[in-house]
């Protein structure tokens, strides 16, 4: 689903430590009239530059799991790495999962809050 959204420019938008949820978003735009959220859940690493632009979720390479597992001293599944690749260059997070959230909230309005009252 991603994919879909490749044209579109993200950035770090929020990070909640307690709940270890971190929140990547594409903003509403004239030309693009919904935000695009990618929620990461039970992150344990991130490795993202704050500024804007054009990313690919990718999965990771065989070194990006050992650096992963180097970084956490600890076993890491490839399963839980997600790569961030803007302008050739690799950034990671090991999350337990995402998901990908298409809605029409205000700039101040995320979804988080959401994820944290027990909502879906």
């Amino acid at each position: 689903m991603v994919e879909k959204f490749a044209h579109r420019s993200f950035k770090l938008w929020e990070y909640v430590i307690t709940f270890q949820q971190l929140l990547i978003r594409s903003q509403k735009t004239i030309n693009e009239p919904t935000n695009v959220d990618i929620v990461f859940f039970a992150t344990s690493y991130i490795e993202i530059p704050t500024g804007e632009g054009l990313f690919k979720l990718l999965r990771p390479t065989l070194e990006e799991c050992n650096r992963a597992k180097f970084v956490l001293a600890k076993k890491v599944e490839s399963e839980s790495i997600f790569i961030l690749e803007r302008d050739l260059k690799r950034f990671m997070v090991v999350a337990a999962s995402y998901k990908v959230i298409e809605d029409e909230r205000d700039f101040w309005d995320s979804p988080l809050q959401t994820f944290r009252m027990g909502q879906k």
